[in-house]
Formats: structure tokens, sequence, C-alpha cells
């Protein structure tokens, strides 16, 4: 750890640097309701979001499973956390769907009986909704909630906003009819007038819009 930041609300903010010297950065949330880490993906994002300044660095690299994984355990060190409930988003640095070999392996690591044994339920992964990783996620066996950021109501805006949806199909008609076909999500209508669509595994037992899982995680 290089640094350590703390607001009035008691938001956590933690500094990493890696093996090659690049820092990411892994927070804590409080009562959201629940205890949250936030989680980073890359150093640097390839998305280039107007309004991201991890945006501004353009994509490094991207982590490995372990450097994802082993932030939520730096953050329950820290924090003095190790055995209390919290959730994890997959909302920092990067775009989880695009380092995505590494991310769903991390998930596992995170999810196994011999990892932190975290329920899958207690994960959400925020993406802008790069749709071909959309539809590979919806079939895999450790399935976390999902947060899609759409950011606007037309493509014209979405791709001043979001330069990547000029050279992909992660567009404001198509992103939402790649969620729609996530598990569950025929009870959960996407509203692409909002900032954030989200929809959650059909395991969850209510789904519902936000970032956070509906329920308190189980103490890991």
């Amino acid at each position: 750890m290089v640094r350590r930041q703390q607001s009035e609300d008691g938001t956590v903010k933690l500094v990493l640097r890696l093996h090659d010297r690049r820092e990411i950065e892994s927070v804590f949330i409080p009562d959201t309701p629940a205890q949250t880490f936030c989680v980073s993906t890359q150093v640097g994002c390839a998305m280039g979001c107007a309004f991201c300044l991890t945006g501004k660095m353009g994509l490094i690299r991207h982590l490995d499973a372990g450097e994802i994984a082993g932030q939520v355990r730096v953050l329950a060190r820290e924090l003095d956390m190790l055995g209390t409930s919290f959730n994890i988003v997959l909302m920092g640095m990067g775009e989880p769907l695009h380092n995505y070999d590494q991310t769903m392996k991390a998930l596992r690591i995170l999810t196994d009986a011999q990892g932190l044994a975290l329920n899958p339920r207690r994960i959400t992964l925020s993406t802008v909704g790069l749709v071909p990783m959309l539809d590979r996620l919806a079939a895999e066996p450790v399935m976390p909630n999902l947060a899609i950021s759409l950011h606007a109501t037309s493509e014209d805006q979405r791709a001043s906003l979001v330069p990547s949806t000029r050279r992909s199909r992660c567009r404001t008609s198509s992103t939402p009819a790649a969620a729609s076909r996530w598990p569950g999500a025929a009870a959960l209508p996407l509203n692409t007038s909002s900032s954030t669509a989200s929809t959650t595994p059909p395991t969850t037992p209510s789904a519902r819009p936000g970032c956070w899982p509906a329920s308190r995680p189980r103490s890991t």
C-alpha cells in the first residue's frame, strides 16, 4: 500500500503499487447499506469516457486475476474486516469486460471455497456494455450481479461521452438487448432513460436497479 485516504463519510481509498511499480486504486464504501469494496480490473482504461480520469490515462495494462482478487484481501486486512460481511463491486479503474478472462478467473477465486467463499450475489460487475462479452458472461457458471452504465439516451450523445461506442457494438440499443438475454432479466425491464440499467442473476431474492446487491452478504 502506497497511500491511504479517508473522507468524512468514512469512505477509504487505498493506492496500491504493483510488482511493476504501476499503481491502482481500491476503495471501501461504508453503509451502502452493506459494507462495499470497489476494486480495479485494469491499470488505466481503453474506453476513454469523457468524464473519467482513468479513461484519460488510456490502457496501460490488464490486471491479472491475483491482482484483482488480491485487492479484496488487502482491503479486508487494512480495514480489519477479515471476519466481516462485505459486498464487492468491479467499478474501480478499468472496464471489467475488456479484461474478461482475468476478471472471471478472479471471481472464481473469490467465490471458491478455498478462496474467500463469497456468494456471487454479493458481487456486482459494472460495465459500459461490451455486447459480445455480455453474451459470453450470461453463460458463466459464476454469475455476478450486473450494472450497465448507459450514460445517455441517444447514440450520438453516448458516443460523445463514451467514444468506444463508435468502434464497437456497445450502443444504447444493442446493450439493453444483450442485457435482456441475461438470466432472470425478463422480470426487470431495462429503462434506457436512466444512466444505469441493472439486472441480477436468477438466484437473487429480489431484482432491483442499483449498484449494490439487495441484501447483506454472509460473513467470510
